[in-house]
């Protein structure tokens, strides 16, 4: 029997993920202000969506996740998210061209 799968449709920020069991996350979050999506404002800023949005997801689904978690950037918002926003480096890269 195949385990039950639960969609949240919600703001990720706001969803508590102590209430959430996991042992993978897979996401493509929002590439600043190109993807808005429905009930989304603009990030307005590099560094807002950066600060505000992306680091806070990436913290909170390592911290709530017991396996893997796998986020798809573009290679220009990997190297930001690394170099200007000095996040760590991933274990495993790949360039999906």
């Amino acid at each position: 029997m195949l385990p039950t799968a639960k969609m949240l449709w919600a703001n990720c920020l706001e969803v508590d993920f102590d209430e959430i069991e996991c042992d993978f996350v897979l996401t493509s979050p929002p590439y600043i202000d190109l993807e808005i999506y429905e009930h989304m404002e603009a990030f307005g800023s590099k560094e807002n969506y950066y600060k505000n949005f992306l680091i806070p997801l990436l913290d909170k689904c390592r911290k709530h996740c017991s396996g893997a978690v796998a986020f798809n950037l573009a290679p220009d918002m990997y190297k930001d998210l690394t170099g200007k926003f000095g996040y760590e480096t991933c274990d495993v890269t790949e360039d999906l061209k």
